[in-house]
């Protein structure tokens, strides 16, 4: 009994993951994603977050052991174009949490990738949940040869930087995501 209540009290210590989203806007209208629905009745200029109420989130964090500071939600974090600022922020007040993202790729070109591996992000995971032009555009509404694209370009700058940057894969599956998919992402 005392250690299933010990157990339990844990639950309500400090969390140990966060998420912060920072802008309240996504590019793809993935079927699988409430963002859409979330979303269709505010304005169409996407919610920002204040950098000031950032910056005071993450020195309150900063108090506490964190493990990951999740800079996503249900959003496109890229379209926040103050990204790499909040990861320099939050890797520089919480230099023992991962920073992470989570994006569906189709913004994260050249100039941002570049961006993005000197800003100290630890791990970011890539959202492709098609890997042919015809599911990807069911499933998210996107272009799969930009986002394959823009994939390919990144794993290449991070491999020539050595950034020991952590990349991970986010592929649901759908009704549409079919056989040669699956093959195809593996």
């Amino acid at each position: 009994w005392r250690r299933i209540y010990l157990d339990r009290r844990r639950l309500l210590d400090f969390p140990e993951y966060i998420e912060i989203e920072t802008i309240g806007a996504c590019n793809a209208r993935c079927i699988i994603c409430p963002n859409s629905e979330i979303r269709k009745n505010h304005s169409d200029k996407p919610a920002l977050l204040n950098s000031e109420i950032y910056k005071k989130l993450i020195d309150e964090i900063s108090a506490y052991k964190v493990k990951c500071i999740a800079l996503f939600s249900q959003n496109e974090p890229l379209l926040d174009n103050r990204i790499t600022d909040f990861i320099r922020y939050a890797k520089e007040k919480c230099p023992g949490a991962k920073i992470a993202l989570n994006t569906n790729v189709s913004l994260l070109n050249e100039n941002i990738a570049g961006l993005i591996l000197k800003s100290g992000l630890d791990h970011i995971t890539f959202s492709i949940h098609g890997w042919t032009s015809e599911t990807m555009k069911k499933v998210s509404g996107l272009s799969f040869e930009k986002v394959l694209s823009n994939a390919v370009h990144f794993l290449e700058k991070a491999a020539a930087a050595n950034s020991g940057i952590e990349i991970g894969l986010n592929c649901l599956k759908t009704v549409y995501f079919t056989k040669e998919d699956y093959d195809a992402a593996f």
